[in-house]
């Protein structure tokens, strides 16, 4: 399944109100059922996303934890729904491919991601074509 590469770079715009009524999603219709963090940084954004649109959230960690239930995944990704993946910064794409592939695993669908800030380095670009 290919990835539609949406990377919003929302430090860009000028009117924060734009960010909270999420701009970027309603321009491009993007259809989902919520968002899905990038640990740790992403979290707070995801939240902030996910108040303002009303949505669910659940964030993944870099490696599941060595405690406890060992997470890898906090919250509940349902199979055959739609996540918008939130990152905050956007160098090689590892974190962000680390969680699309973690919301994949479980059965959701993740083909966008929103990042803060991307330095659209050559090897985001690549990693984002797989």
């Amino acid at each position: 399944m290919g990835f539609r590469n949406f990377v919003a770079n929302l430090h860009r715009q000028q009117d924060s109100d734009e960010l909270s009524k999420a701009e970027g999603i309603k321009k491009n219709k993007i259809k989902f059922d919520g968002f899905a963090a990038t640990a740790t940084a992403g979290i707070p954004w995801a939240a902030w996303l996910s108040q303002k649109l009303k949505k669910p959230m659940v964030y993944v960690r870099s490696e599941s934890k060595d405690h406890g239930r060992e997470n890898l995944v906090e919250g509940k990704i349902e199979e055959g729904k739609t996540y918008i993946v939130v990152e905050d910064l956007i160098s090689t794409g590892s974190s962000s491919m680390n969680t699309i592939n973690a919301v994949r695993g479980k059965g959701g669908i993740a083909e966008y991601c929103i990042a803060i800030f991307t330095y659209e380095l050559e090897k985001s670009k690549i990693s984002f074509e797989h």
